[in-house]
């Protein structure tokens, strides 16, 4: 079972907002679209431009536009949708729950073997709270 950190409070995301926090030496983009929180990195792959909208990144949808160079990426996924990113970025997993425990099978720092991309860790949202593991 993974360590819960505190990461944001949902009241400081409102509806068709995101913003960036830290968590564990890594910048990460939480969005609320339509009441749903995704999260990813908050570093675009194509020149480091940030991705959350307090950033000046632009949502759309489920699509954020870097504001740097106009690369998009998938929240649902954080795959990249159109250039000039090479690859996407890291996406976390979000979830609501009332429990007070939750447990993960990889850990953040492991990678596909496949693809060599890191494994997305978890978000938890609990009663106004995003955590993570």
């Amino acid at each position: 079972m993974g360590e819960l950190v505190k990461v944001v409070e949902k009241k400081d995301v409102p509806l068709g907002s995101s913003t960036a926090v830290e968590v564990r030496g890594q910048k990460v983009a939480v969005f609320n679209v339509d009441g749903t929180f995704y999260a990813i990195s908050d570093t675009c792959t194509h020149r480091g431009g940030p991705l959350s909208s307090g950033s000046e990144g632009e949502v759309s949808g489920t699509t954020v536009t870097c504001p740097w160079h106009g690369a998009q990426y998938d929240l649902k996924t954080g795959g990249v949708l159109t250039p000039p990113a090479p690859q996407g970025v890291a996406s976390y997993k979000v979830s609501s729950k009332a429990t007070t425990s939750a447990s993960r099978s990889k850990g953040a720092d492991d990678a596909d073997v496949a693809s060599g991309h890191p494994v997305s860790a978890s978000f938890v949202v609990r009663d106004f709270d995003c955590w993570t593991l």
